[in-house]
């Protein structure tokens, strides 16, 4: 599993991966999903052994609150 934002890959595993930062105010709702595209957003990849099939898998997210840059 990659997150895709343009050209840049980057593979998701066991270190955190920042994919939005978005200042809102408290009970604000942001769909983090709603730029996504064809060209931004999570892509599975597989090898060409892979076998056609029912797979399932979790993807677990961490927000933070963290200070302004």
């Amino acid at each position: 599993m990659y997150y895709q934002d343009g050209a840049k890959l980057t593979m998701l595993g066991k270190d955190a991966v920042e994919i939005a930062r978005q200042k809102t105010a408290p009970g604000i709702d942001y769909d983090v999903t709603a730029h996504w595209s064809s060209q931004q957003g999570l892509v599975l990849k597989t090898t060409p052994a892979a076998v056609p099939g029912s797979y399932q898998g979790t993807i677990t997210w961490h927000l933070s609150t963290v200070p302004e840059e």
